[in-house]
């Protein structure tokens, strides 16, 4: 991109030229703009229309429920090294899944209404899938769209596709405050 000020007879000063390149929506280690890093192996991705707290839920295959409060699928020492992860709450093993956000937490609006369950290496067993409306936010519900991304090709080719989408609608009536699992969506098997 080239930048240029014009003054106010329309005479233009010196050029500046600047490389620019736009993020993938869904998170892929900057691989869009770097094609040397390598993109997650797996994302389930969680997007909504409305500003609502909505969340994506995930069952583990052993069980472990995984959301924006509850950030990853494995702790690394316990939870209790002291780092933080991109979700708060302890840092992922190396190989877990992290929930990169918790996207309209108390109903603050931040502009991107998506959560991701990110897997940076290739998860494996079947996942169950959960759409939770946590919180209304005084709206009368919400339209979302849920994505499973594999990464497939090799380097630097790589690069997540969609394995299966799926949409929705939730109703206000539906927010339950996390005291339960969310509506049930899909298992899908790594």
């Amino acid at each position: 991109m080239t930048f240029v000020a014009i003054d106010a007879n329309g005479n233009a000063g010196q050029q500046y030229a600047m490389n620019v390149c736009l993020e993938s929506k869904v998170p892929d280690n900057l691989h869009t703009c770097a094609p040397d890093q390598r993109p997650p192996d797996a994302v389930i991705s969680l997007a909504w229309d409305e500003n609502v707290d909505i969340d994506l839920e995930v069952v583990t295959p052993d069980f472990r429920t995984v959301d924006g409060k509850h950030p990853t699928t494995e702790f690394a020492d316990g939870g209790t090294d002291g780092c933080t992860p991109p979700a708060q709450g302890g840092c992922p093993a190396p190989g877990a899944g992290y929930v990169d956000r918790d996207s309209l937490l108390e109903c603050i609006p931040d502009g991107l209404r998506e959560e991701d369950l990110v897997w940076n290496t290739r998860p494996t067993g079947t996942f169950d899938i959960y759409v939770n409306l946590f919180d209304a936010c005084a709206k009368p519900g919400a339209s979302w769209i849920l994505t499973v991304y594999e990464a497939q090709g090799d380097m630097p080719n790589r690069s997540l596709v969609p394995m299966q989408v799926f949409k929705g609608r939730v109703a206000a009536v539906e927010a339950n405050g996390g005291a339960a699992l969310g509506t049930f969506i899909y298992s899908y098997s790594f």
